[in-house]
């Protein structure tokens, strides 16, 4: 019978990759998008022509290896945790029977963030927002008076604010554990809401000519 996720014969990784994008990840991972460049840039150009059942385990761990050895280890763990989960859908769909990233570990430690601004920094940081200004300089000072995530603050939507309750609630949807979030706003978070710019868009940073997309 025609598998109803696999559209071609064509195994090749590149070919696995774009349909891995448009049947599961565009579907189901709000960060498709760095997804997708993860994959083109650091497996696809080297692993592109080779068909998805000829890859082996080492050759995962050689550029996994290489991204850690130019100075990125916390990107080399993301990588790895993108293609490991690529690999798992092309067992699922037929196309593998076993993963190559079976055995595999993250290539480097993982290290509590426990990294925080000095006075001093944030300071620093707060003059450079006023120089950008709207959209990225505000985008980042609400960052630090909030607390939110990027994608959290990026993708703010208008329907979403009380600002004469100084109120934001972040519906479930968009919220990494899938609950909502309600978070107070102080009064400079307000009025940095207020000043923003009145687009035709649900969004607060709407994308530069697409204001039915957020800025990114």
């Amino acid at each position: 019978p025609e598998n109803p996720v696999v559209e071609s014969a064509d195994h090749r990784f590149v070919s696995v990759v774009v349909n891995f994008m448009k049947r599961h990840a565009k579907r189901k991972t709000r960060s498709w998008q760095q997804t997708e460049q993860i994959l083109n840039r650091e497996f696809v150009a080297l692993l592109g022509k080779r068909n998805v059942d000829d890859i082996e385990k080492q050759d995962i761990a050689r550029i996994l290896d290489g991204i850690v050895d130019r100075g990125s280890p916390s990107a080399a763990n993301h990588a790895f945790r993108i293609v490991r989960k690529f690999f798992n859908w092309c067992v699922e769909q037929g196309l593998i029977d076993v993963s190559p990233m079976m055995g595999l570990k993250p290539p480097a430690r993982t290290v509590d963030r426990d990294r925080v601004l000095s006075d001093d920094e944030i300071i620093r940081i707060w003059i450079a927002c006023d120089e950008i200004s709207y959209p990225y300089g505000t985008i980042v000072k609400l960052l630090l008076l909030t607390g939110q995530r990027r994608d959290e603050v990026v993708r703010m939507r208008r329907d979403e604010l009380d600002l004469d309750n100084a109120h934001w609630t972040i519906v479930a949807t968009r919220t990494k554990n899938g609950k909502p979030n309600e978070v107070p706003l102080s009064p400079q978070a307000v009025q940095l809401l207020r000043d923003a710019p009145e687009w035709v868009s649900d969004f607060v940073f709407p994308a530069k000519g697409r204001s039915e997309r957020s800025f990114s």
